[in-house]
């Protein structure tokens, strides 16, 4: 897939996003890997996403419109790219025929409310908790992640906090899963050969995986000032150099975020019995 390419608003390019995972349907459920990435981007920023159809149009003379014309568009004069594109894109192919999807989509980067709200102010809402053990039948079948966030969208005043706690639990288990059970090292995701040799040793470790478990705590209450959610996630595994994978995650780009993910949506992160328990709190204010 084309990288994406994140421009102001006036059409000046301002950062490329490579592609880093395989393309959907691919993988089996348990191999695709949840980790997010996170890039910084400004108000009025927007973010254009587009298949390879769109490079490898061709014109009457069997050229391409290719990477360099697509990105010479974006000169800084127009703040409409979209329609730009999909003009020039026309002109150059000239009623050629289509022999492949032509897909374009643009974010627009606008200001953000904040999502985080009281649970309710206008009721006493009860305190609950939810605990998982799963087991290496378990954590094979199925990511706990896609079945679990459901249930807390559900509880009263989560619904608007589903994607956040989404994050956080694919993190969370993401890292006792890859670091804690199968003692992946993120590293390998330094190339692109690296990164494909790590899904497929994940891949390979999870099948011979023989023991091993993760434990998943989810508990709302109220601390006196606000709701809260502390979500604490706990593996068998050796555990894992917490304070490295920091300090690595602010020197390399490519992998290692899950950390700062953590630190930027969570109240409060504290790592125990030598990195293999994560418990984190989260504020509903």
């Amino acid at each position: 897939m084309p990288p994406m390419i994140v421009a102001d608003g006036d059409g000046n390019i301002k950062q490329f996003i490579q592609a880093t995972h395989c393309p959907l349907a691919m993988l089996e459920h348990h191999e695709f890997s949840q980790d997010v990435m996170v890039y910084n981007v400004d108000v009025n920023d927007k973010v254009y996403l587009f298949t390879d159809g769109v490079e490898e149009s061709r014109n009457s003379a069997n050229e391409m419109f290719g990477e360099a014309r697509l990105h010479g568009l974006f000169d800084g004069t127009d703040g409409n790219m979209f329609d730009r594109i999909i003009g020039r894109l026309a002109e150059f192919t000239a009623g050629q025929d289509q022999d492949d999807d032509i897909t374009l989509a643009v974010l627009d980067c606008v200001p953000n409310a904040g999502p985080k709200v009281r649970a309710r102010d206008t009721i006493k809402v009860l305190p609950w908790s939810l605990n998982y053990d799963l087991g290496i039948d378990d954590i094979r079948a199925s990511n706990p992640v896609s079945q679990i966030v459901p249930l807390l969208s559900n509880a009263i005043g989560l619904d608007v906090h589903q994607d956040y706690l989404s994050t956080i639990l694919s993190e969370l288990y993401s890292n006792a899963l890859e670091h804690g059970l199968l003692e992946l090292d993120s590293s390998m995701k330094q190339t692109e050969d690296g990164f494909m040799d790590y899904y497929s040793l994940r891949s390979q470790r999870l099948a011979d995986l023989q023991t091993g478990m993760i434990n998943i705590q989810i508990h709302f209450k109220h601390n006196g000032s606000c709701y809260q959610i502390e979500l604490q996630m706990s593996d068998s595994g050796a555990g894992f150099d917490y304070q490295k994978a920091r300090a690595v995650a602010g020197e390399n780009d490519a992998f290692g975020r899950g950390i700062g993910i953590l630190e930027s949506l969570c109240d409060d992160v504290v790592y125990s019995k030598g990195g293999s328990s994560v418990t984190v709190t989260y504020a509903l204010e």
